[in-house]
């Protein structure tokens, strides 16, 4: 009996192992960076993976410091850039969900692109003032159909 109940417990600890892995790396992540102006963010996706059935590619912003700020979520692929939504960062988490179309303009029709998310953080209400860039460490891909 306690080699089944070992056997079970240690069963049951890999998994957990493994789901709080997959779970951790559901998307492309920047991790919390710091820009100037002692601001500290993170800007990350739900998945690693956008098909030709996927209308909307879902970014989250969260922020671990109290000051607000002004932003740009930008795609990036190598030379080519869309900055797609902007807006104000006030509260400590913030989820766009960002049409994929966008994308269209830095992925050639029929084919798929590796995309980095690009998180420009500028001062508030003032696009001039920018205070730096967070980009997530790993890419998603997106799949353009036409």
């Amino acid at each position: 009996m306690k080699k089944v109940s070992l056997a079970s417990l240690i069963l049951l600890l890999c998994f957990s192992v493994f789901v709080t892995a997959v779970s951790a790396a559901a998307g492309a992540d920047s991790g919390f960076q710091s820009v100037n102006n002692g601001h500290t963010a993170r800007v990350y996706t739900d998945s690693t993976f956008y098909g030709v059935s996927d209308n909307w590619i879902n970014v989250t912003i969260e922020k671990s410091t109290s000051a607000s700020f002004s932003y740009q979520v930008c795609f990036t692929s190598p030379g080519k850039m869309v900055c797609p939504e902007s807006g104000d960062m006030t509260s400590s988490s913030k989820t766009l969900s960002i049409d994929k179309s966008s994308l269209y303009k830095i992925i050639p029709s029929h084919s798929q692109g590796s995309i980095t998310v690009m998180l420009k953080v500028y001062k508030k209400g003032d696009y001039y003032t920018w205070y730096g860039d967070i980009s997530t460490k790993n890419t998603f891909t997106a799949v353009r159909p036409v």
